[in-house]
């Protein structure tokens, strides 16, 4: 440990905190930072609720298709994060081999 608060690495957030953002910045950069790992997003907005969908799909090395869905409540990104989180806790690799 150091004493020299500038000899501390930071870790950049994905966004800032989303009161301070438009809610479609907060979309285009979430958008933006998925594409970069190479997924294709598609959004959609619940229109009785403050949730927005998100779809993220991906083709896999032996050329499967793999998607999945995750949802932002209330433009706040801390809860597409756990949604994901949520996601791939749940994920049943046999399971989906095997219903296909």
């Amino acid at each position: 440990m150091t004493d020299n608060p500038s000899a501390v690495a930071t870790v950049p957030r994905l966004t800032q905190p989303y009161t301070d953002m438009d809610i479609q910045d907060t979309i285009d950069r979430i958008t933006e930072c998925a594409e970069a790992k190479g997924w294709s997003v598609h959004t959609s907005k619940n229109p009785k609720a403050e949730i927005w969908q998100f779809e993220f799909s991906q083709s896999t090395k032996a050329g499967q298709d793999f998607n999945f869905s995750a949802e932002m409540k209330d433009g706040d990104p801390d809860s597409l994060i756990k949604s994901v989180r949520e996601y791939y806790e749940g994920f049943d690799p046999d399971e989906e081999a095997t219903s296909g």
